[in-house]
């Protein structure tokens, strides 16, 4: 059977989203913002939330890998008043992520992941890089992603591919058992 695999960079000012399917082939990569840049902090973070939410609709993945927010940022982000604004839009997405996989009838299928754990602390430029030198596709839209976040988004969806190879080659609960 053929999957998708749904990768979700979130904050509360941009959202990088990438589709690849089992082969691990990227079939799509984009930014989602705003749509003005008139709009308050609130409106903003539910303005993409739809867009997030009408996107899951049209890609449908079966996988959704999903970056959820780590102390780490609070370092990069100045003010409480910044930390609380990522940290709303960062909810909303893994809300709006979370309720679509709902609907999709197993929510094991949606991967949460630490930044701090799949980063391993490598900054985003570097890797950003690095997948450009591998991915004929990023590269290509590279220029359009200045914060790397679709890049982000792509790495994510990789690693769930990676797992989900892992899983597909660890015997199934209790086979183990049952030839002792």
């Amino acid at each position: 059977m053929s999957y998708k695999v749904m990768g979700i960079d979130p904050s509360s000012t941009i959202i990088g989203v990438s589709l690849a399917d089992e082969q691990g082939k990227l079939l799509s990569g984009m930014l989602i913002k705003p749509s003005s840049s008139e709009l308050d902090n609130i409106s903003r973070v539910f303005d993409m939330a739809h867009e997030l939410k009408e996107t899951l609709n049209i890609w449908r993945p079966e996988y959704i890998a999903i970056e959820t927010p780590a102390t780490h940022v609070a370092g990069r982000i100045k003010k409480a008043t910044g930390m609380a604004i990522y940290g709303f839009g960062a909810g909303v997405a893994s809300w709006v992520a979370h309720s679509w996989m709902e609907t999709q009838g197993d929510l094991r299928k949606l991967k949460c992941y630490e930044a701090q754990r799949w980063t391993r602390g490598k900054p985003k430029k570097d890797r950003a890089q690095l997948l450009a030198i591998r991915c004929r596709l990023y590269k290509r839209v590279m220029s359009d992603d200045p914060g790397y976040d679709v890049a982000e988004a792509i790495q994510l969806a990789e690693i769930c591919l990676k797992e989900l190879q892992i899983e597909a080659r660890m015997p199934k609960s209790g086979t183990i058992a049952e030839k002792v």
